[in-house]
């Protein structure tokens, strides 16, 4: 079952016709919301009827749109729906099986949909679904009491049991008297007559709902609807704004509509869909006209755009007294407009609501803005400036190199005579560091803020001196030999600028080994690093420069007895691609890529090589060879 969304207006909520009529249930009919409606199951001898006690009055016209699934058991599919109006609001249920549910209801009107060919009402032959008008409650087509019909229900298919949804349209129009009833678009009755004296009995106030039966075949049948012209509350509700504001919530979207227009089309961004943006200067009613999926008006509507003024506000400038610490500031406005105090032009922080005047505590600028009764803005805020005679800011001495021996940098600032200093963390408030001096020891590298104070006024300078102090890291040595060496008696030598001591490390201990020497002697293989240092402020440069002394000779032998002394073969300063190791008859027992010090006399199978002399071949550095031998000894 598919769910409709019923009502053709929207107003920031759906308008549900369910708010309007209320359905009473009457046999094996059931509700299965969003106004749809289950008539029948898909199961033998089923009856059901809806029914609201909503009037129609046939004085005026009316127009109903619902959504009708007859099921997809066509063959042996039965037995139909009827459409009803009769003089009373009772839930009552007719005759079931071939009598759908409506015969045997006296002063009735009936369009009867009928799935199942019933020979013994003279229905049409041939299986075709077929439509009627009736009155009285007779199902018998070949009486007086059918008023049309009996046609097929679709223009372009004998079968309506295809388990689709198909759109019904009945109007009633009072002054000709005209009753007409559309399937999928298509005109299939048409009935001109005094229904109410001929068919209700001088009644012109009706009632009306849906009944449906099954007998031995059956279908699942199902209501589902869309628009009730005397039960849809259309009335667009009426808006109000503030001029340079736009409507955004208004919806007049239809299901199925195919056409929309709006009039007058100043104002609207877009007249032919449902639900435009309006920006109106002034007030407008704005009426919609809207096309179902047929392309006939299903209705119009329009509401009320009320387009209010905005506020004036005005204000002027005053002094701050800082003795007091104080000014008063007010703007003028209208009588009955509030005023609301912000930090800002646009946007920023409340500080003060609904007062025209408001009593400040610092100089700086505020904004007033007005708002009306009707929640109008003014387009621009009242700015009022406090202002006083502030001293000027600091001069600085200049910014300070941090010292790392003392951990600390003394800044200073300059003031006139008579005024004072205050040092902060921040440009801007942040926390009070000193007070009343004009220098200050700082323990940690980074800007301070010194801020000028008339200790008579107690006025302070509109901005802050920013003072720096950082640590100014030496760039690290120059290395002047290779980064890598063979070990042995070697002097490591390193340049600095002037004014740079260098200082000397076990890379492997970081302990320090000489300090201020551009140069150390070292006689053992290892890697030590060389560190600049500035002489003045005792600060280290953050990298290091690394010399690494490796063993360059290949050994000629090994000695794997777990000692932890020569027991693999080490070539790890060799870059060695691949390796062969044979023995001396020429037989290949060991091979590997990538060697670093992987052998320990072994064969490729993990066996143990016996003592001798073995020799191999090696890939090594940027394509380079080397044939030699090695021993093995245990």
């Amino acid at each position: 079952m598919r769910k409709l969304i019923l009502l053709s207006v929207f107003l920031c909520l759906s308008l549900k016709m369910s708010a309007q009529l209320v359905p009473v249930f009457y046999g094996d009919a059931v509700s299965l919301g969003d106004d749809c409606y289950r008539v029948t199951d898909a199961v033998t001898a089923q009856s059901g009827s809806v029914w609201y006690d909503n009037p129609i009055d046939l004085n005026a016209d009316f127009k109903i749109i619902f959504d009708a699934n007859f099921g997809d058991n066509d063959a042996d599919g039965a037995d139909g729906m009827a459409f009803v109006m009769k003089t009373t609001s009772t839930p009552e249920i007719g005759n079931s099986g071939g009598g759908l549910g409506y015969e045997g209801i006296t002063q009735s009107l009936a369009v009867e949909f009928d799935t199942w060919t019933n020979g013994n009402r003279a229905d049409p032959p041939g299986g075709i679904d077929h439509m009627s008008l009736m009155r009285g409650g007779n199902a018998h087509h070949s009486s007086i009491d059918n008023l049309v019909g009996p046609v097929d229900i679709s223009a372009t298919s004998i079968n309506v049991e295809d388990g689709l949804y198909h759109e019904v349209k009945i109007e009633w129009v009072a002054a000709t008297q005209t009753f007409t009833v559309f399937f999928d678009c298509s005109e299939r009755i048409v009935y001109s007559g005094d229904i109410i004296n001929t068919v209700f009995g001088g009644a012109s106030e009706v009632f009306f709902g849906f009944a449906g039966s099954t007998g031995g075949y059956y279908n699942l049948q199902q209501i589902c609807f869309k628009y009730v012209s005397f039960a849809n509350t259309l009335a667009l509700a009426d808006q109000e704004i503030c001029i340079g504001e736009s409507i955004e919530t208004v919806d007049a979207t239809y299901e199925n509509g195919i056409g929309y227009e709006w009039q007058p089309s100043t104002g609207v961004s877009d007249i032919s869909i449902p639900n435009p943006v309006f920006t109106p200067t002034e007030n407008t009613t704005y009426l919609v006209t809207v096309l179902d999926n047929c392309g006939v008006v299903v209705f119009t509507d329009s509401f009320d755009a009320v387009v209010n003024p905005l506020p004036t506000i005005t204000g002027e400038d005053v002094e701050f007294n800082c003795m007091t610490n104080s000014a008063e500031i007010s703007v003028d406005v209208e009588a009955g407009v509030q005023v609301n105090w912000y930090d800002a032009p646009t946007g920023g922080a409340l500080l003060l609501s609904d007062s025209a005047v408001f009593e400040v505590s610092s100089p700086g600028t505020y904004y007033a803005e007005a708002i009306s009764d009707a929640g109008c803005v003014s387009e621009v805020r009242a700015e009022v400036v406090v202002s006083v005679s502030l001293p000027d800011a600091p001069l600085s001495d200049g910014d300070v190199d941090f010292s790392c021996t003392n951990n600390n940098a003394i800044l200073s600032v300059s003031v006139s005579e008579g005024l004072e200093v205050n040092w902060y963390d921040a440009e801007v408030g942040g926390d009070l560091l000193l007070e009343s001096s004009t220098t200050y020891e700082a323990t940690e590298e980074g800007t301070y803020y010194a801020e000028t104070i008339d200790p008579i006024t107690g006025c302070v300078s509109e901005t802050r001196t920013a003072v720096s102090t950082s640590i100014i890291y030496p760039e690290m040595p120059i290395n002047n030999g290779e980064d890598t060496a063979c070990g042995g008696n070697v002097t490591l030598s390193v340049s600095v600028p002037e004014g740079v001591i260098v200082n000397w490390y076990s890379a492997d201990t970081d302990e320090l080994l000489l300090a201020n020497s551009t140069t150390y002697q070292v006689s053992g293989i290892g890697t030590y690093y060389a560190e600049a240092e500035i002489e003045a402020t005792g600060c280290k440069s953050e990298n290091n420069v690394y010399i690494e002394l490796v063993n360059c000779e290949i050994p000629q032998g090994i000695s794997p007895n777990g000692d932890g002394l020569n027991d693999y073969f080490e070539l790890s300063n060799f870059q060695v691609h691949k390796i062969e190791i044979y023995n001396r008859y020429g037989t290949l027992v060991y091979s590997k890529n990538n060697y670093t010090n992987d052998w320990y006399g072994q064969t490729n199978d993990g066996e143990d090589l016996p003592v001798g002399t073995y020799f191999y071949t090696m890939e090594y550095g940027e394509g380079e060879t080397h044939c030699g031998w090695v021993y093995i000894n245990k």
